[in-house]
């Protein structure tokens, strides 16, 4: 690792922050509003239906938000130059950059999502979703240093973690969910 891969790396990760930050607010907000919704009586709008209705709306902007903040960041590569006065940091901080803005697309809906599932007491699928995303992670970090490919390989790396969670919270969302209030039999 050189003195000007660990500047680039800086340089990438506040980038990614700076927009990450309204990305992971997401998160805090499904955490509550999902199950304030469910606990609310039928009557006054609230239940399992509306508690869907809400968790599908916080995706959707999640989705919304993190295409947003991406082209924000993508707008702002030519930017890099404020970071670094060495122009070989700001070059090699471009690509990396670029993978977290395309990353946030997809964080924006991972934070939501996990948020949905805090929000819902899904504690044991969070924690071995996380754990899954953790392993191919370290898998992908492992496969960029044998492949040397440097800063790009660490960004790729945390972009599968954000992927295998963005699977997982759909799946939670889009399967688990529907089958555990299939289940549910309405009191008469």
């Amino acid at each position: 690792v050189t003195g000007v891969s660990a500047a680039a790396y800086a340089i990438s990760l506040q980038f990614w922050q700076l927009g990450g930050v309204a990305l992971f607010a997401l998160q805090s907000c499904a955490s509550i509003l999902v199950p304030a919704a469910a606990a609310k009586p039928k009557e006054d709008g609230g239940g399992p239906i509306a508690a869907r209705a809400i968790a599908d709306r916080l995706l959707l902007i999640g989705l919304c938000l993190g295409l947003l903040v991406g082209c924000v960041q993508l707008a702002a590569l030519p930017l890099l130059s404020a970071f670094s006065t060495l122009p070989e940091v700001s070059q090699a901080a471009a690509t990396p950059v670029a993978i977290a803005s395309f990353m946030s697309a997809i964080a924006g809906v991972v934070f939501a999502g996990e948020g949905i599932m805090m929000g819902r007491g899904a504690w044991g699928a969070l924690a071995r979703l996380t754990g899954l995303s953790a392993i191919t992670m370290i898998t992908m970090l492992d496969l960029g240093r044998r492949l040397d490919l440097g800063l790009v390989g660490v960004w790729l790396a945390i972009s599968c973690f954000n992927l295998v969670n963005l699977a997982g919270v759909l799946w939670h969302h889009l399967v688990v969910v529907p089958r555990q209030e299939a289940k549910v039999v309405p009191a008469s």
